[in-house]
């Protein structure tokens, strides 16, 4: 922990499985350090046979501390 800093970030985000699917396999392609936790995943709704989905959680990203001249 002496060379990186935490940043969590809570987050919500709402639609399809494969529209969150795709957005958490975008994540895990970052070259940034990003760990989610606590993800739960709920149906919001259902309308016209299509299944809206409301993904809560935290994200927590990393970076470098920055060294003094």
């Amino acid at each position: 922990n002496n060379y990186y800093d935490e940043m969590p970030m809570e987050v919500e985000f709402e639609g399809s499985f494969s529209q969150l699917t795709m957005l958490m396999y975008q994540i895990s392609k970052r070259k940034l350090i990003i760990h989610p936790t606590d993800m739960d995943l709920t149906t919001k709704e259902i309308v016209d046979g299509q299944t809206n989905l409301k993904m809560v959680g935290k994200l927590i990203g990393f970076k470098y501390k920055e060294t003094k001249p």
